[in-house]
């Protein structure tokens, strides 16, 4: 059994309802057929404006198909988060080992490799030995900066002996870099 849609159309406001269809062999010719769209009978009159609203008979298989209110809406590409590429650093000492006299100072040039990394990248060093006096220096790199010098100072009572200066660049949204350099006290 066929069923058709009827809508009504009141003061601006449609009300759908559906029903069994009339059997053809009682429709006069023409009307509801795929040739001709079925009448649209006045029904009523709207009580809040006074309009005369009407009525459309539609078979049903014309209707278009709502959504599903379970399902999630599509994402369109313009609505996916954009997915942020990771940069990175790394560092390269000029010099992977250097020698200082007690009381002196050395200063050796580090390259700042980036890739898909254009922020500050703070540096700072550490001796293998706490107690070395060895104290290590230096400047953030700026944005655009391929390099850095790093100063190493060494006390005048530090002991005489090879330590091992680990240099740590950290940034914002990129991993940390490191680097070593051996240091000979003498």
């Amino acid at each position: 059994m066929k069923k058709l849609l009827s809508v009504l159309v009141i003061g601006g406001l449609v009300a759908l309802g559906c029903g069994p269809a009339t059997p053809s062999s009682s429709r006069p010719a023409g009307v509801g057929s795929a040739s001709k769209p079925a009448p649209v009978a006045p029904t009523m009159k709207s009580p809040s404006t006074g309009s005369t609203g009407s009525t459309a008979r539609v078979p049903e298989k014309d209707t278009p198909a709502l959504p599903d209110k379970d399902k999630p809406a599509p994402v369109k590409p313009e609505n996916k988060p954009e997915t942020k590429k990771e940069g990175s650093v790394s560092l390269k000492p000029a010099d992977a080992s250097v020698t200082v006299e007690k009381g002196k100072k050395k200063t050796v040039s580090v390259a700042v490799n980036r890739t898909d990394y254009e922020g500050e990248l703070a540096l700072k060093g550490e001796s293998s030995s706490k107690d070395s006096g060895i104290k290590v220096t230096a400047k953030p790199a700026g944005p655009k900066d391929d390099k850095v010098d790093v100063d190493i100072d060494v006390d005048a009572t530090a002991k005489p002996g090879d330590y091992t200066v680990t240099l740590t660049g950290t940034g914002k949204d990129v991993k940390d870099a490191s680097a070593t350099i051996k240091v000979t006290v003498k």
